[in-house]
């Protein structure tokens, strides 16, 4: 049984509207489904209606009648009602294009109808349409102790790690409900006594850069799994992008949602503190052995040293990375049998204009795309053989969603590539 508030009850009852009803409906059942005793109130959503080739499909087939896709993926409810405005702050995620870039990607008219009706759908809810896997790099920032409904893994392991905020991996129909009674189950990485690390990680390697966080986030990743780890060791405190990038490679290789970092994290002043004074499950160090071998596993796909495709902001790049590329290829130029792509938040672009990043990059021959993700969008150029990137989230997930075959380095390796048209990437280039 769930413990619902007058208000809650109210909205389950109907007396907010149709919607609200349908909505707090499918989050009371999805409480019992957990166990949950209660639900509590959130302060934003990540998630929209999302950009799923099933979604587009379905849509077509229902004469694009939005709202009624959007009932039955948002609410689990085959009755269409009329949507009314979300209730708490709500961001959409990735897109299924770039808007200023849809006759070089090359984007079909289904999927450039979809996207259309979609924006204009969510806009009328009073969704931000951010369009991005880093929905902090466009001012949306959690505060700490916020509880939230957020989906999208990179994201989520920000939000909790990082900013101290609390929430688990929702999905896209709990976040739609979510963002129209602002309710979610209180469950899971709600509660404080479920936040303790279970496992610690002992450094014994020098971790310097983030190529060296992605790898040693997909070595964490595979060791703790859907567990919380809690790191000691790193000689050098890590920036907000190295942790971005570490955050993702461990919500790829093993679904952490979050991590603690002694010191640096908000909720792990000391170690006794992230394991809540008790002994941890597992106690493990990692060494340079370790971050070699997840280096020679991630780029087994790929055997051809020549490359013809570059994909740079995976989780989307902010605006000190440009600024650390634009350094790199300032008065230089792309081969000519080289693509490459940098990925960012549509929110920066005009910031990038400003500095004169955006000329540098399409001087060099690049592109400074906005909105997507090619492995999630399905989304690289035609006749593409071998891919190189920067992160290792996104070598994941081509290699493995694409079938494509995929360098990890960093991002020397990268633009060097870009310009010679070789991977030369090596573990340790020290």
């Amino acid at each position: 049984m769930v413990k619902l508030t007058y208000y809650e009850q109210d909205l389950l009852n109907g007396r907010y509207g149709k919607d609200k009803q349908k909505a707090m409906e499918f989050i009371v059942e999805y409480a019992v489904a957990l166990g949950a005793e209660r639900l509590i109130e959130i302060k934003s959503v990540t998630g929209g209606l999302g950009s799923s080739k099933n979604i587009l499909e379905d849509l077509k087939q229902n004469n694009y009648d939005i709202e009624k896709i959007f009932c039955e993926y948002k609410l689990n409810s085959s009755e269409k009602v009329k949507v009314t405005k979300v209730c708490v702050p709500t961001a959409t995620l990735i897109n299924l294009l770039d808007p200023h870039k849809i006759d070089e990607l090359h984007i079909s008219d289904d999927v450039k109808k979809y996207c259309d009706v979609n924006e204009e759908y969510v806009k009328k809810l009073g969704m931000q349409c951010l369009y991005t896997c880093a929905p902090y790099l466009s001012g949306f920032i959690p505060m700490y102790g916020e509880h939230l409904a957020w989906m999208e893994s990179s994201a989520v392991v920000m939000a909790n790690s990082v900013f101290g905020a609390r929430t688990n991996t929702e999905s896209l129909e709990s976040t739609g409900a979510a963002s129209l009674v602002g309710r979610v189950p209180y469950w899971g990485l709600h509660i404080k006594e479920n936040r303790y690390a279970t496992h610690h990680i002992n450094i014994k390697t020098k971790i310097d850069s983030e190529f060296d966080y992605g790898l040693l986030g997909y070595c964490i990743g595979e060791i703790v799994q859907e567990k919380i780890p809690v790191i000691t060791g790193l000689e050098k405190r890590p920036s907000f992008e190295d942790l971005k990038h570490f955050g993702a490679a461990l919500a790829a290789s093993g679904g952490v949602e979050l991590y603690h970092i002694v010191g640096v994290t908000p909720e792990a002043d000391t170690l006794e503190e992230a394991l809540g004074y008790k002994h941890p499950n597992n106690y493990t160090e990692i060494k340079e052995k370790n971050l070699e071998d997840i280096y020679k596993k991630i780029n087994s796909s790929s055997k051809d040293k020549k490359i013809d495709f570059i994909i740079i902001g995976c989780p989307h790049a902010s605006l000190i990375q440009v600024s650390e590329i634009v350094d790199k290829i300032k008065n230089k130029k792309i081969n000519r049998n080289v693509k490459m792509w940098i990925l960012i938040p549509y929110s920066i672009k005009g910031l990038c204009d400003r500095q004169g990043y955006t000329e540098v990059i399409q001087s060099f021959g690049a592109e400074l795309l906005t909105d997507i993700c090619p492995a999630i969008a399905g989304l690289v150029p035609n006749n593409v053989k071998n891919i190189a990137t920067n992160s290792i989230k996104q070598a994941y997930y081509l290699t493995n969603l694409m079938n494509c075959k995929c360098w990890y380095g960093t991002l020397n390796n990268c633009i060097s590539g870009a310009i010679s048209g070789k991977w030369e990437g090596v573990f340790n280039e020290n």
